[in-house]
């Protein structure tokens, strides 16, 4: 509803890229995470890389922009990093380009979510494929279900930008 509120997909990417370019999605309050994350839902889910790619670069040595406070912005640089992050209050997560080539969270019980980003390089941070748990995964986005037992999540990760299908 909110696409089609906005004028369609196409003002909706146009809309939302100003809004992160510009500074008036505030990276620095944590309203504003999930912003990057919208473009989800449309067919240029790629934009999620790049938006997260510039986001990222403004965290430093010295920190994040804004208030981290309890953790909010440094647990949104790692969950932003390693290739998913979660919908705040949903049992939602997007997908996004994994900054690291392998990842291993540690659950409760010794069960573990490992990330693969297979190719991964500055030039090839773009997905063109994912798999879950072995399975193709035509989706920029899945619930906690998938992984709260475990789970390996692998990405084939290239230079070319890729468009989402519905």
């Amino acid at each position: 509803t909110l696409i089609e509120k906005c004028g369609g997909e196409d003002a909706f990417i146009r809309r939302l890229v100003h809004g992160i370019e510009t500074g008036l999605v505030d990276y620095g309050n944590e309203p504003a995470f999930l912003a990057s994350y919208l473009f989800a839902y449309t067919t240029k889910p790629w934009l999620i890389t790049d938006s997260i790619d510039k986001l990222r670069d403004l965290c430093t040595m010295d920190g994040p922009p804004g208030n981290d406070d309890s953790g909010a912005t440094s647990s949104w640089y790692i969950f932003s990093s390693v290739g998913f992050f979660p919908n705040a209050g949903q049992n939602l997560y997007y997908l996004t380009s994994p900054r690291y080539d392998h990842t291993v969270i540690t659950l409760r019980g010794g069960k573990e979510i490992t990330i693969r980003a297979n190719n991964l390089t500055a030039e090839n941070k773009y997905i063109q494929a994912v798999r879950m748990n072995g399975q193709a995964w035509h989706s920029t986005m899945f619930t906690h279900e998938l992984i709260r037992d475990g789970a390996v999540i692998e990405f084939d990760m290239g230079a070319q930008a890729v468009d989402y299908t519905r």
